[in-house]
Formats: C-alpha cells, sequence, structure tokens
C-alpha cells in the first residue's frame, strides 16, 4: 500500500515481515559464535569482517551485558539474556541480519508499522506510552504486543534502520544511510509522536540504541 511520511510524501510500502521484537542479547550471542572466524576483539571492541560490531563492557556502571572469554562471546548475567543488545553498530546490526536472511528496515518501514500498530484512539496507546519509561535494559517479552503483535517499537529503546531511496522499494541493496528510528525523546511533548529518524554513522553505538530485522514478503502479496 501506500503510506504518507511526516513531511506528506506518499510512499509505496512493499509487504514485509517485521521481527516481533528486537534482537536480544542472547540471539546476538549466538550470531558471533557462528562466526567467530571473522571476528577479533581488541580493547573491548568487537570487529567483525574489519568494521566494528559491538562495544563490550558496561552499559551501566557495574551491569555488563556481553562478554569475551576463551574466544567465545556470552551474556553476563542470565537475566540479561532476554533483553534487547544495545551497544552494536549499524555495521553489527546489518552484519547479524544479512547472515540470517534478513535486513534492516527502512524508515518508511518502520514508521508504517508504528503508525499502523497504534492507530488513534488504540486503548493500548497508553500502555504503548509507559513503555517508554521502562528501564533499560527490559526483557523484550515486557513490551505489551502492537496490533500487529510487534513489541517495542518507539518505546524508551531506538532502532538501526536504513534510509529509504526512491527507487530501491524493499530492496535495500548497498544504501549505506544509517538512521536511529524511535526511541523515546524527553523534548517531545505530544507523547503519540514519532521522534524524526537521525542519522548516524554505521560504526557508532549508543547504549540506548538496538535493532530488529525485516524480510521482504513473497512477492504478488503487496
Amino acid at each position: 500500500g501506500h503510506f504518507e511520511t511526516a513531511g506528506g510524501e506518499s510512499v509505496k510500502v512493499g509487504s514485509f515481515y517485521m521481527d516481533m521484537a528486537p534482537v536480544t542479547n542472547d540471539q546476538y550471542v549466538a550470531f558471533l559464535n557462528k562466526v567467530l572466524s571473522r571476528i577479533k576483539v581488541e580493547n573491548g571492541v568487537v570487529w567483525g569482517d574489519g568494521e566494528i560490531w559491538l562495544l563490550l563492557g558496561e552499559l551501566k556502571p557495574g551491569m555488563d551485558m556481553i562478554g569475551s572469554r576463551e574466544g567465545k562471546f556470552h551474556v553476563m548475567a542470565a537475566f540479561h539474556a532476554a533483553c534487547p543488545v544495545l551497544r552494536v553498530t549499524g555495521y553489527g546490526a546489518s552484519a547479524y541480519a544479512s547472515f540470517y536472511g534478513k535486513r534492516l528496515p527502512t524508515d518508511v518501514e518502520w514508521f508504517y508499522a508504528v503508525k499502523t500498530g497504534h492507530p488513534p484512539g488504540n486503548k493500548e496507546s497508553a500502555v504503548w506510552q509507559s513503555e517508554r519509561t521502562l528501564p533499560i535494559p527490559t526483557p523484550v517479552m515486557v513490551y505489551k504486543p502492537d496490533a500487529h503483535g510487534i513489541r517495542g517499537l518507539n518505546t524508551n529503546i531506538g532502532e538501526w534502520g536504513l534510509q529509504h531511496t526512491e527507487g530501491n522499494g524493499n530492496r535495500t541493496g548497498k544504501v549505506k544511510d544509517y538512521l536511529i528510528l524511535g526511541g523515546f525523546s524527553a523534548d517531545i511533548e505530544n507523547k503519540f509522536e514519532i521522534p524524526a529518524p537521525v542519522r548516524r554513522h554505521a560504526w557508532e553505538a549508543s547504549a540506548r540504541v538496538g535493532f530488529r530485522c525485516v524480510t521482504d514478503a513473497p512477492s504478488g502479496k503487496d
């Protein structure tokens, strides 16, 4: 279907499948341990294919999420296994997605999912707003499913995505304009507002940014 962006532009959104929740620490560790030959760790930085993928160390004082020991990765505390992986770069998010035959969402797809998952007047909207004040990290299943069954979109953490460009449709190909999508911002007075995408370098990472993946639906289902 067609979707009108914040700027009033009408953009065609091809059918796509979106992960129910952000990728967790447990899922990301499993990925890292499957591609150890592509990885080196230096001074708390995980490099993959010569690019920065993940920053190890403390998310908050005294709170380590992912560690590296004897050449393998592991989640430092069991209760963080089901929390979103954070301090992951755009490169690290893309590497995970491509390994599993997926990709990062475009900003248009992400906005479409948020808008249609939380239609105006939806009785779940108050719950959605309250999730913006949840602590970081929070296990992904704590977030309530929206109208699509998707959890955690535009709540207390941002997510990596790619800039939609005309002509690439859903097939992002080699697009390298990385964006941070959503995440609650204190300067937004209207709690129903969706923050504008923020362009970031693919090697950057943040304690407030994770990611989820999407896949294209088979053609003919648009």
